[in-house]
């Protein structure tokens, strides 16, 4: 991802990016990142918190932030605090990765309602961005909103869309299956073998039995979108999906099911 690309800042909502961007669980973030805001957003990147100085100007103030935090106590408080005094109306985003996952219970360097892991980032961005560009649309998750508060912006209750697209479900877990059946139904899909739009495959356990069962599914269902759910997803895991013809994946722990592949 070219973070440190210039375009002309008029008329363009500016977009810092602080922290490692080429981290492997990073990079596929950062390159949706890129293709969600494109020629809407003007770049700025910093690699810490330290540097913000030097990129924020008078005529370079960033409306979207987003932290790439790789490890705990990667960003100073004291660095933290003076981002929020420099740049009080921006909406910050903290993409946190797999070593931070105990970051809120034994430190609180960032408000927990900023931050969300890697594997969830991408909704929690897009919230942002819609915000930043219609205003008004929908209200914004307070600086000082509880976890609760927070979960329940981050998952709106279902609505089921004037359409009825279909899916089919193939898991080893029954329990997971039914849930699955439930969620679906709820958001207005209609379970079906026959020709479904979209394919629910469930990647655990990950191994030679599950990527027997996908290669069948392919060949099977050549016109469906498939997306793919997991416990735990790192980026060679969700790489080898892909490659194997997964359009999309979600993890199992509050992952939102895409609605299309």
């Amino acid at each position: 991802m070219d973070v440190n690309r210039r375009l002309e800042p008029k008329g363009l909502h500016t977009v810092l990016v602080l922290g490692d961007t080429d981290r492997a669980e990073m990079r596929s973030l950062a390159r949706w990142l890129h293709d969600r805001i494109g020629a809407a957003g003007h770049f700025v990147a910093a690699a810490d918190t330290s540097q913000v100085d030097k990129v924020i100007t008078t005529d370079i103030f960033p409306e979207l932030i987003v932290v790439f935090q790789s490890w705990p106590d990667q960003f100073p408080a004291r660095d933290v605090s003076n981002l929020f005094a420099i740049a009080p109306l921006a909406r910050i985003v903290v993409c946190y990765g797999a070593w931070c996952e105990s970051d809120g219970r034994n430190r609180q360097v960032w408000p927990q309602s900023v931050c969300v892991p890697v594997w969830a980032a991408t909704a929690r961005i897009d919230r942002e961005w819609r915000l930043i560009q219609s205003p008004g649309d929908e209200p914004p998750i307070p600086s000082s909103a509880s976890r609760d508060e927070v979960f329940a912006a981050d998952h709106p209750a279902i609505k089921a869309g004037s359409d009825t697209p279909t899916a089919y479900i193939d898991t080893p877990d029954a329990s997971y299956r039914q849930f699955l059946i439930e969620y679906l139904t709820e958001a207005g899909f209609r379970i079906t073998e026959v020709n479904p739009a979209i394919l629910v495959f469930d990647a655990d356990p990950w191994g030679a039995q599950r990527i027997e069962a996908l290669m069948a599914l392919r060949q099977k269902y050549t016109d469906a979108g498939f997306v793919a759910a997991a416990s735990l997803i790192q980026p060679p895991l969700e790489e080898e999906l892909r490659r194997l013809g997964i359009n999309a994946v979600f993890p199992k722990l509050g992952g939102r099911i895409p609605r299309t592949a």
